[in-house]
């Protein structure tokens, strides 16, 4: 332990921090649904008044854990600043993600207009979306709606990503720090969980899958401070990473009880001594996280539809959606010669196949390919935000077989960590297991940490001999690198084309019909930012149309890109 540390000017700043960002995160939830309870008038004050009770609690903290008043007050400017920085690069962004369009936007804008899920949790939006909107984890919702009730602006509410980013980020260096790897490996570790490219494909929509592996990661990370050193700070983190996981997506609830059970069973063997407080942290952050923070949707869904997973899972009365024979995932977005396989069979298509979004992009099936040889031609999939094959990049399945192997030279050679390894594999592995479909990046991004676990090992383990580790990192964060740096060129050039199309259109005083179909809230909303007079036809009235235009609001290659005709307006 590096005690010495854990006392710097520089540990309680980074710690502060992470504090006063999480806190701003739970404490804008609580007061979203005291919105519910007062009054729509209280939404628009919630963002502010988040960061300013943040910033007390963390005052009434410092009094009682030795976070004096100068590391606070820098705490307070850095944090204020990192909050301003994310908004500020999350609004350069249009959310143009399939999901974002269709029914995240949606639900936010119905949030910030006055729907109230607590008295009023069953309502019809869109016949399209009603089931999303309605039963869905609404955490990131919360948070959005309020940024975009005080600043009016729908594109800062993905500020959250960023912030929650910026956590995880903060809180692994500190962590590693902690456990005395030196300045430059800590940063390394940070590095390596926050470029997994599940993260940098959703960064700047409003899809919750990379913030989802980010809550995971900050939850893991403070467990393994906690256990290996008692720290209440540190399990103040951990809690509020419980709650933000259980309110981001249903999966967050799959994913804790795996994980936590196998962090029970490492206690049970390491330090019993830490047993019920490990069970009462536990069972105090799923009841406020499911309880308080998601009474819409567990509680909702149990009183309204009989199960609190609704409709993943059903009741007598209410069937799930695979109950009733409708799986979308599988008819919808899984490459053909994947459909009706097991498991083992997709995961080695999709990370031992070369980059692909087939049964999209004009492709049907995927494709295996050699390790490490990869055509730069096929990078081009990393313009989608879910990628379906090589989901984590051109070269994961070589960067997997290398750190397996390497996995089992350090577990020859530190026998130390064997319990350790076997724990967070097992953990890993059967949170796989709950779903045919979890061979997608999208819906398992936590496979990006079986390689990465090694490179952890030998970064802590090995003072020496750690040229194969440094290459192995150095391959890895090039990989990242190629996923995050097509992407976002691909985000900042689409908005730039989507906001084109528009100003053409307004510059030209044109009026235009549309055929929505999945995304009518997100276009019309867009319409109305640029002044645009627009009617909506049906899709069966446009297909006849032979001099239709499409918007750019999708990748190339995906379904779902908006038909228009242009008519002056003066007819």
């Amino acid at each position: 332990m590096n005690k010495e540390y854990e006392y710097s000017f520089g540990y309680k700043v980074t710690l502060s921090c992470c504090l006063i960002l999480l806190l701003t995160i739970c404490l804008n939830h609580l007061l979203v649904l005291l919105s519910f309870i007062i009054g729509h008038y209280f939404l628009p004050w919630a963002c502010p008044l988040s960061i300013i009770l943040a910033v007390i609690v963390l005052f009434i903290l410092g009094k009682k854990y030795e976070i004096d008043k100068r590391t606070v007050k820098v705490s307070v400017v850095l944090s204020f600043f990192l909050i301003v920085l994310s908004l500020l690069v999350s609004a350069l962004f249009w959310d143009l993600s399939w999901d974002g369009q269709w029914y995240h936007q949606s639900a936010i804008y119905n949030l910030a207009e006055g729907w109230n899920p607590f008295s009023e949790p069953i309502r019809k939006f869109n016949r399209s979306n009603d089931l999303s909107i309605i039963h869905f984890p609404k955490g990131s919702w919360y948070m959005a709606a309020s940024i975009y009730s005080t600043f009016g602006f729908i594109e800062a509410g993905k500020a959250l990503n960023f912030i929650i980013l910026i956590v995880a980020s903060l809180f692994f260096y500190i962590v590693s720090r902690k456990f005395r790897l030196s300045k430059r490996n800590s940063f390394i570790v940070s590095s390596l969980i926050i470029l997994n490219p599940v993260v940098w494909s959703e960064i700047v929509t409003y899809l919750v899958d990379g913030l989802l592996f980010l809550y995971l990661s900050i939850y893991i990370a403070a467990l393994f401070s906690v256990i290996r050193k008692y720290d209440f700070l540190h399990l103040l983190i951990g809690i509020m990473a419980i709650v933000g996981l259980l309110n981001v997506k249903f999966t967050g609830i799959v994913f804790l009880v795996v994980f936590s059970g196998f962090g029970f069973i490492y206690v049970l063997l390491k330090n019993k001594a830490l047993i019920f407080k490990y069970i009462g942290f536990h069972t105090l952050a799923i009841a406020l996280g499911l309880i308080v923070f998601g009474f819409n949707p567990y509680v909702s869904n149990l009183q309204k539809r009989g199960n609190p997973l609704y409709p993943i899972l059903g009741s007598k009365g209410y069937p799930s959606q695979l109950e009733q024979g409708k799986d979308g995932n599988e008819k919808h977005e899984t490459p053909l010669n994947m459909k009706g396989k097991s498991l083992p069979f997709r995961f080695f298509y999709a990370h031992f196949g070369k980059p692909g979004n087939a049964p999209y992009d004009n492709q049907d099936n995927a494709e295996l390919a050699i390790p490490f040889i990869s055509s730069i031609s096929s990078w081009r999939a990393y313009r989608f935000h879910e990628t379906r094959i090589a989901g984590f990049g051109p070269f994961f399945s070589g960067i997997l077989i290398l750190s397996i192997l390497y996995l089992f030279y350090l577990l020859r050679h530190n026998k130390s960590k064997r319990l350790l390894v076997l724990i967070a594999y097992s953990a890993i592995i059967s949170s796989l297991l709950i779903s045919k479909h979890f061979w997608w990046a999208r819906f398992a991004p936590q496979i990006w940490l079986i390689p990465i676990v090694p490179m952890f090992i030998g970064l802590y383990s090995f003072k020496k001999k750690r040229i194969f580790n440094y290459g192995l990192i150095s391959l890895t964060v090039a990989n990242a690198l190629i996923v995050l740096f097509i992407h976002m060129h691909w985000e900042a050039l689409a908005t730039l084309k989507v906001k084109e199309e528009l100003s053409l259109i307004k510059k030209e005083k044109k009026s235009i019909q549309i055929s929505p179909r999945w995304f009518k809230r997100s276009i019309k909303e867009r319409l109305l930012i640029y002044g645009i007079d627009h009617d909506i036809i049906s899709y069966k009235e446009m297909k006849n149309i032979e001099d239709k235009k499409y918007f750019s609001n999708v990748p190339m290659g995906y379904p779902g890109a908006i038909p228009y005709i242009e008519t002056d307006k003066t007819e």
